[in-house]
């Protein structure tokens, strides 16, 4: 949940402290300006990232990773045309996160690709993962051919996976048939 004044890092405290005036010429005095303006940036990176990307708006919500016992939550939510992951981290330990090899994987924060099959979440930090489907044709084989699967296997794996069909719905056995 989002307070107002929490863009700049305000302050306050139970009621009637939890509604302070809002500073509205923060960014005026020195001493405040530089960590509030680093935080304020943040925030509207997150809005970008948020406007940029349907998923994180409108699309299916699926827990990834949720234990009690550790700090570490994950989700992910996905859209006809989006794939997101989010990931927490309040503990004091780097968490690695795996991901598909058969997906192309970019950190929205910093904008930058993943190669690997896990993507580390710092510790006391978070990060969205945009998720992208290679190549259909290339995955159906290797599922058909070298996994085993049967082509309705494959097809639920593809709507799993949030690969995006080019008419807009969900994958048939037809569509595999059609790729293998």
């Amino acid at each position: 949940m989002h307070y107002y004044g929490d863009e700049i890092g305000m302050e306050g405290d139970k009621d009637p402290d939890c509604r302070r005036c809002y500073p509205w010429n923060w960014d005026q005095r020195a001493e405040e300006s530089g960590q509030r303006a680093e935080l304020l940036a943040y925030y509207k990176r997150l809005i970008a990232v948020r406007k940029d990307n349907p998923a994180l708006r409108h699309g299916v919500f699926r827990t990834l990773e949720a234990d009690p016992h550790h700090p570490f939550y994950a989700f992910e939510r996905h859209s006809p045309d989006s794939r997101c992951i989010v990931a927490l981290n309040r503990g004091d330990h780097d968490r690695a996160l795996p991901l598909s090899p058969d997906l192309l994987a970019t950190e929205l924060l910093s904008n930058h690709p993943i190669r690997a099959d896990h993507v580390t979440v710092p510790a006391r930090q978070a990060i969205i993962v945009r998720l992208a489907a290679s190549d259909p044709k290339a995955l159906a084989q290797r599922l058909y051919w070298r996994e085993g699967l049967n082509q309705t296997a494959t097809a639920r794996k593809f709507n799993e996976l949030g690969m995006p069909h080019p008419a807009g719905r969900k994958w048939r056995q037809k569509d595999i048939a059609a790729l293998v």
